[in-house]
């Protein structure tokens, strides 16, 4: 393939031309960190104190943060706000999602208050259905137990989890992308409480299910054995068959088009995160039965006697014939 510079005409005589659609994204990443104050000194029992941090460039694409403390024991931190536990000193890091840049703040803790005895938190555990579209939940022990969320994902139950971008709050809504995957979450406990747990890993994440289409009409042929039936209101999204057929076709038009008389079934194909749908029966009636002409060429002979021995002469078995005033027909 040749490239064309900007303004000039891209010659196709004689070729055919595709067009295709791309995306294009442009990634500031993550040069420095800083983080305001730089130190600071605390009650130990008494009020929190707030570290803010600054990532550059001012356009990054990711500016997620992680917050840590090199001494729980002393003072903890949870989104910046650092929470003085009991004397001692602790350096508070923030560290960037991208490019692992890192900037401290250094916390010293007096003893003026009564220090906070923090309680331990012991596990973190997940409900909810693993299924693309379903909402996770997670709850940590004890259950007042205040802290930060981080969930995560991995290919294998037992691989290496990674963090999934922006994803910190207590609850996850699993997405067409976390198909065959497993998730986690990580619990960082702050104030009160202490300690960092991570849950057991979620089923396998299933595909979700579809349900059938509705508003779909069967329209009949025009005639008796014609094949112009069609079937309305349908997508590109949906695939369709003859009942008792092999194979689905593709819905390429809102009207599927070309149908003899029959029953069809019609469903959503599978996409990423979705089975293909359940289906739905659509009947296409046959058509109305042709005009047949009057037969020709028939023959009425007279009866010899008494004996009702007449006859009409040039007739098929196709044919049902009566007496003019009667009310039915005889085959």
């Amino acid at each position: 393939m040749a490239w064309t510079q900007d303004g000039s005409i891209a010659g196709t005589t004689g070729r055919s031309l595709r067009m295709e659609a791309i995306e294009i994204r442009i990634v500031a990443p993550v040069s420095a960190i800083t983080v305001t104050p730089t130190a600071m000194t605390l009650t130990a029992g008494g009020a929190t104190g707030t570290i803010t941090a600054t990532v550059e460039p001012s356009n990054a694409s990711n500016k997620n943060v992680t917050w840590s403390s090199s001494n729980t024991a002393v003072a903890t931190v949870a989104g910046g706000v650092v929470t003085p536990i009991a004397a001692g000193t602790a350096t508070i890091t923030a560290t960037t999602a991208d490019g692992g840049k890192t900037a401290t703040c250094a916390v010293t803790v007096t003893s003026g208050g009564s220090p906070i005895i923090a309680t331990p938190v012991s596990a973190i555990t997940v409900t909810g259905d693993a299924v693309v579209g379903a909402t996770l939940t997670a709850a940590p022990t004890p259950g007042a137990a205040t802290g930060t969320y981080q969930w995560t994902i991995c290919n294998i139950i037992g691989g290496i989890y990674t963090n999934i971008d922006g994803e910190t709050a207590s609850t996850y809504t699993l997405v067409a992308g976390d198909a065959t995957k497993f998730i986690k979450v990580t619990f960082t406990a702050s104030g009160s409480y202490t300690g960092t747990q991570t849950s057991a890993a979620t089923a396998v994440v299933l595909n979700a299910t579809q349900l059938a289409p509705t508003g779909l009409l069967g329209v009949a042929p025009t005639t008796y054995d014609g094949t112009n039936g069609t079937i309305t209101s349908t997508t590109t999204l949906m695939e369709y068959k003859l009942s008792g057929g092999a194979s689905y076709t593709t819905v390429t038009a809102t009207t599927i088009t070309g149908l003899a008389a029959g029953t069809y079934n019609v469903r959503y194909a599978a996409k990423a995160g979705f089975d293909a749908g359940t289906d739905a029966v659509v009947v296409v009636a046959a058509g109305p039965n042709a005009a047949q002409l009057a037969p020709t060429g028939l023959l009425g002979v007279a009866p010899t006697s008494v004996l009702n021995d007449g006859k009409i002469t040039g007739t098929t078995n196709l044919m049902e014939y009566k007496l003019a005033s009667a009310a039915d027909n005889t085959l």
